[in-house]
């Protein structure tokens, strides 16, 4: 299984898991960051409708997180862009 079942569950877990989520978003730098035990979930949200959870396992120093959502929240906007 890709991701920690409650990470997942806690974010995306049902409609008032991704509509209490989409409310934490309002006014908050984009991406955030959320991390539980060895997994990390980014979440991105390139338009105001969707809201996209990126979750990995990889050992990354809190800058090296930082960085990398950066550039995985740029690729997707410019995906959801350049799809409209």
């Amino acid at each position: 299984m890709i991701g920690d079942p409650h990470l997942i569950e806690a974010l995306f877990g049902d409609n008032s898991a991704i509509q209490t989520l989409n409310k934490s978003l309002e006014g908050q730098l984009l991406p955030q960051i959320w991390s539980q035990g060895k997994i990390t979930c980014v979440v991105c949200k390139p338009t105001e409708n969707i809201i996209v959870g990126l979750f990995h396992s990889d050992h990354r120093t809190a800058v090296e997180h930082y960085q990398w959502s950066k550039k995985a929240d740029a690729m997707i906007r410019l995906v959801y862009t350049e799809n409209r």
